[in-house]
């Protein structure tokens, strides 16, 4: 496929100037968002490698797996942890939700529907909380809506909970 040619030569010039990262890589801060390929953290925060985790998820909505991988994150790096918990604005999961009660592959529409981003600010207070209650101790955890239309994180107070 072109495209693939297409990323692969891109790698290759990136390449050229390539510096591994030097010193210790930063797993102090996880970045927790959708994997809308409108809201990538390299670009709207100017992350570079080795200075958060990232970790990107269907929907972007805290899972049991997500804090099976923060703990697992935490038990590697005995270092208190941040987490940057980013919803968005004109969400997928809002328009999918609305119009596709049944799923395929036997997914339930109504839990799919209850993790729905309709309103980024309230479904990250929820996140933050659930986070806030299951990580370890001294975790710090905050929430906060990335604007697609405007380029902007926060919008507003973050969802501190």
């Amino acid at each position: 496929m072109r495209r693939f040619d297409e990323f692969l030569a891109r790698n290759r010039r990136m390449a050229e100037g390539f510096a591994p990262v030097e010193g210790e890589v930063a797993f102090d801060l996880v970045i927790l968002t959708w994997v809308d390929p409108r809201v990538d953290p390299a670009h709207i925060l100017h992350v570079h490698l080795g200075e958060a985790f990232v970790m990107r998820v269907v929907g972007g909505r805290v899972t049991g797996s997500v804090v099976d991988g923060l703990l697992a994150i935490d038990a590697i790096t005995h270092r208190p942890m941040a987490v940057m918990v980013i919803h968005h604005t004109d969400c997928a999961t809002a328009h999918f939700a609305a119009a596709q009660p049944d799923w395929p592959l036997g997914l339930d529409g109504s839990v799919l529907a209850a993790k729905a981003v309709v309103d980024p600010w309230a479904t990250v207070a929820a996140d933050v909380d659930l986070l806030r209650v299951r990580l370890p101790e001294g975790s710090l955890v905050r929430g906060y809506v990335y604007d697609v239309e405007t380029g902007l994180v926060g919008a507003g107070e973050p969802a501190d909970g």
